[in-house]
C-alpha cells in the first residue's frame, strides 16, 4: 500500500478501462436483490447463501480507512452479530486492544508504523485463540510464506476481487478455531471420565487384596498382599492428584507427597512426628508415577523397620528443586534398616526403587548411621 494513498483503495489488479479508482475500490454489486436481514440461511430463487449469526469481536488494522470501510463492509455481511473495531495507527490500536479481545483479526502487513508480524503477536499476546487473516497487497511470497510460519490462518492478496475470499477465510479459520476448542474441552471431559473410573477400579482391587488379606492363614503372605495393597493405594494418590490438576499431562508432585505423608502419620499413629518441606514442584506424568512409586516405598519402609516395637521418632521429608536437579530426602532417627541374615541385595522394594529409578535416570543413595537412615533420590531436572 502506498504510503500516500489517499484517494481510494489501489488495488493489485488492473481498473478496466472508463472506471474511476473510487468506483473500481468497491467489489460488484452481486447480493443487491438480498433481503437487508439477513438470516443462515438465506434462500434467493434457487441460491441459498449461509451467514454466520454467531457473535464475535472482530479487528481490522490497515493505515488506509477506505480498506478498512471495505473489509469492514464485507465482514459485516458474514458476520452480522459481529462487533467490528478498527485501527489505522498505534494509539487506536492501544486503545482498542485495552480490555477488548478479538476473535478475528484481519491486518495488513505492510504498514506506515508497523507491520503485521507485529500486530499479530501485539494481539496474541491478550488473545491466544484469535483468528488472524492477512489482507495485504504486498503480494510478496515470501511475506506470504513468513505470514504462515508465523501462525496466520489465511493469507490473502489484496485485490478487489479478493473480499469475498476474505470473508470466507475468515469464517473457516473462525470455525476451526472453535472446533479445535470444542475438541480440546471434549478430549478434557473424556480423561477426567477415565481418571474417575480407573480410581474407582483401584479401589475395588485395593479391597479385593485386603480382603484376601484377612483370608490368608499365612502372616508371611498377608504381608505380601498388604505391601501390594500400599503400592496401588499410591496409584490411586497420584490418580487423584491428576483429577484434580487443570493439565491432565503434569501433576503438582509437591500436593501429591503431602498426601502420601498423610497416610504415613495416619498408619503410624501419635508415635511418630513427621515434618515436611515440600516446595510445589510440577513433573510430568511419566516422571512423577515412578517418583511417587518410591516415594511410597521410602516410606512404607520406615514403617516396617525403623521404628521396631512402636517405638516414636520423627521423620524428616523434603522435596527441593537445586540448580540441577530435583531432590527428594527421607530421614528418620530410627534404629536403621539392616538387611536380614544371608540376604545382600535388598528386598523387594529395593529392588522395585532402582527399576523405577532407572526408568527417570535418577540416582538413589541411602545412608545408614547409628541414630537413622536417609534416603536422597536425586532427579536431573
Amino acid at each position: 500500500m502506498a504510503a500516500g494513498a489517499t484517494s481510494g483503495v489501489r488495488w493489485l489488479d488492473q481498473t478496466p478501462p472508463g472506471t474511476s479508482e473510487r468506483a473500481a475500490s468497491f467489489p460488484p454489486r452481486t447480493w443487491s436483490n438480498i433481503a437487508p436481514c439477513l438470516a443462515c440461511p438465506v434462500q434467493i430463487g434457487r441460491r441459498c447463501r449461509y451467514v454466520n449469526m454467531e457473535a464475535c469481536r472482530i479487528l481490522v488494522v490497515d493505515d488506509d480507512p477506505d480498506v478498512r470501510t471495505l473489509v469492514r463492509r464485507t465482514l459485516g455481511q458474514e458476520f452480522p452479530c459481529a462487533e467490528i473495531k478498527e485501527a489505522g495507527d498505534e494509539a487506536a490500536l492501544a486503545v482498542t486492544l485495552a480490555g477488548w479481545h478479538p476473535d478475528i483479526l484481519v491486518t495488513d502487513f505492510d504498514l506506515r508504523w508497523s507491520d503485521g508480524i507485529r500486530i499479530f503477536d501485539r494481539v496474541k499476546a491478550g488473545s491466544p485463540e484469535c483468528c488472524t487473516v492477512m489482507f495485504t497487497g504486498t503480494g510478496n511470497e515470501e511475506i506470504a510464506v513468513q505470514a504462515m510460519k508465523h501462525g496466520f490462518d489465511d493469507y490473502v492478496v489484496k485485490r478487489s476481487n479478493q473480499l469475498k475470499r476474505l470473508a470466507a477465510s475468515a469464517r473457516i479459520a473462525l470455525e476451526r478455531t472453535r472446533e479445535r476448542r470444542n475438541l480440546a474441552e471434549s478430549r478434557d471431559l473424556v480423561l477426567k471420565e477415565l481418571y474417575h473410573r480407573l480410581h474407582n477400579n483401584l479401589q475395588i482391587v485395593i479391597s479385593l487384596l485386603r480382603m484376601t488379606e484377612k483370608a490368608m492363614p499365612d502372616a508371611a503372605a498377608r504381608g505380601q498382599l498388604a505391601d501390594l495393597a500400599r503400592r496401588i493405594q499410591a496409584l490411586t494418590a497420584l490418580q487423584e492428584e491428576f483429577y484434580r490438576s487443570e493439565d491432565f499431562r503434569r501433576v503438582d508432585f509437591g500436593a501429591y507427597l503431602e498426601r502420601l505423608t498423610e497416610g504415613l502419620i495416619g498408619a503410624a499413629g501419635d508415635r511418630l512426628r513427621v515434618v515436611t518441606h515440600v516446595a510445589s514442584t510440577i513433573l510430568p506424568v511419566d516422571v512423577a508415577v515412578p517418583l511417587g512409586l518410591i516415594a511410597n516405598e521410602l516410606m512404607t519402609n520406615i514403617l516396617k523397620h525403623a521404628f521396631p516395637g512402636d517405638r516414636p521418632g520423627e521423620v524428616l521429608i523434603r522435596l527441593d528443586q537445586e540448580d540441577d536437579a530435583i531432590v527428594l530426602s527421607v530421614q528418620d532417627n530410627g534404629v536403621g534398616r539392616q538387611p536380614p541374615s544371608g540376604e545382600t541385595g535388598g528386598g523387594l522394594g529395593t529392588s522395585l526403587m532402582r527399576r523405577l529409578a532407572s526408568q527417570i535416570d535418577a540416582e538413589v543413595r541411602v545412608d545408614h548411621a547409628d541414630t537413622g537412615t536417609t534416603c536422597r533420590v536425586s532427579l536431573p531436572r
